[in-house]
């Protein structure tokens, strides 16, 4: 056999094994809650929190926080109206606070640029730390609406 054909046929049975080893891991599995039995705590699971929605003013804006364990907190946003257009810049209107009166700004808006009848998108914030008792989301000047304010309280707090 020529050296470029054996070559050829090693690499062909390096990549096979390979892609078999990263298909079927590597042979670990990580424990169960019955064998975590050296003090470790298991993750936490992630805490559900209800939806919101305030309809005043012609507009209705519903709220759904989708992750408050991460280092970014966000909030699922949507926006609907009828009757004129949704122009609010929800970076520069929006605020979370906590039970003790600290209030964040949110780090980005990730979703519908301003304008239209329909807005839809995600509030990102940074994660309070340490975790508040209940964070109330408050949202400015949509529509006639001075101020809506969307509270949650933590589980087991």
């Amino acid at each position: 056999m020529k050296k470029s054909t054996i070559i050829l046929i090693a690499l062909i049975f390096l990549s096979a094994a390979f892609f078999t080893w990263t298909l079927l891991g590597s042979g670990k599995q990580a424990p169960t809650a019955a064998q975590n039995t050296a003090g470790e705590n298991p993750p936490a699971a992630t805490e559900s929190l209800e939806g919101r929605t305030s309809d005043e003013g012609g507009v209705e804006v519903s709220v759904q926080p989708l992750d408050v364990q991460s280092n970014e907190w966000t909030f699922g946003v949507t926006m609907s109206t009828h009757a004129g257009s949704l122009d609010v810049d929800l970076a520069k209107s929006s605020a979370l606070a906590d039970e003790r009166g600290n209030i964040f700004a949110p780090i980005r808006w990730e979703g519908t640029s301003p304008g239209g009848h329909h807005r839809q998108g995600t509030l990102v914030f940074n994660a309070i730390t340490p975790r508040p008792d209940s964070i109330t989301l408050t949202i400015k000047d949509v529509s006639s609406v001075a101020e809506r304010k969307f509270m949650w309280q933590f589980k087991g707090q």
